[in-house]
């Protein structure tokens, strides 16, 4: 399992978000909460053709994955929130929410965890014959699904007439069953704060045991971190994923607000080995 999110499977989950805005594609108001399989076996870190993946745990309660995309030297971090569920056969479904821009469209695609022809390279486009011929409704370019059933056998469909093979495997650069911010060892809440500088993403640090790496660099409970090596995000789960994203036993840069004084402070936090 810990092979699956290559960069031609999460290449498509950041086309949905021109999908769902230029293109075709199928959607859906949710992202069927009941039906979501979890394995943790999908968290880690892997890379493919240049490009780093991090998935983590996102809300093992409602059993859905966050997912970021380092591309280089980009100061962007494309951040999803993504669920899988059965398909059939060996084929998964990956439906994914695009963060900050909308909690009711769910776009969604193929994984094929096994065998040599893994995943599908591009969205299903919703014509109006395939629409008609599977009974869904249609509108600006969009199918949309009001069951997992519909959905299921609408992508077997298209995958029957479009399977091709996967370029490339990738490089697993982590496998990891622990919390997302174990490298600097807190734990923390991400969200978007309102201060003097704007609104922007955060995380409050809730817990920061003595001697954990953040600690040893200064950071204390109650403080809040804004930005980790680079601009402020507008959501506070992009900082989640870029403190994954780091290397163990590297120097990250943590900018936060102090908790008691409120100032601005820079430190060097030198992130711990995964166990």
């Amino acid at each position: 399992m810990m092979h699956i999110l290559t960069r031609q499977s999460l290449r498509a989950i950041a086309c949905a978000t021109l999908a769902l805005l230029l293109a075709s594609c199928f959607v859906s108001d949710s992202l069927f909460e009941r039906e979501r399989i979890w394995d943790p076996a999908w968290f880690g870190r892997y890379e493919a053709e240049g490009v780093m993946f991090v998935v983590l745990p996102d809300d093992p309660a409602k059993h859905t994955y966050l997912i970021g995309e380092f591309d280089g030297e980009a100061s962007k971090v494309d951040t999803y929130r993504a669920a899988l569920y059965r398909g059939w056969n060996e084929v998964l479904i990956l439906g994914h929410l695009t963060l900050g821009k909308s909690d009711t469209q769910a776009g969604y695609t193929l994984l094929r965890p096994l065998g040599a022809n893994r995943f599908l390279s591009k969205w299903p486009d919703c014509n109006p014959e395939f629409a008609e011929h599977h009974r869904l409704t249609r509108d600006r370019d969009l199918c949309t699904f009001a069951s997992l059933e519909t959905l299921r056998a609408a992508l077997k469909a298209y995958a029957d007439e479009n399977q091709k093979p996967a370029t490339e495997d990738p490089k697993p650069l982590e496998h990891r069953r622990d919390h997302p911010l174990s490298t600097i060892g807190v734990t923390a809440q991400a969200g978007v704060f309102s201060d003097s500088e704007g609104v922007h993403g955060g995380l409050n640090l809730i817990d920061v045991p003595p001697t954990s790496p953040a600690a040893k660099a200064g950071l204390k409970k109650g403080d809040q971190i804004f930005a980790i090596g680079g601009p402020r995000p507008a959501i506070g789960e992009e900082l989640l994923l870029r403190i994954a994203a780091a290397t163990p036993g590297t120097t990250i840069a943590v900018t936060f607000f102090d908790g008691k004084t409120h100032a601005k402070r820079e430190v060097g936090v030198v992130t711990a080995p995964l166990e």
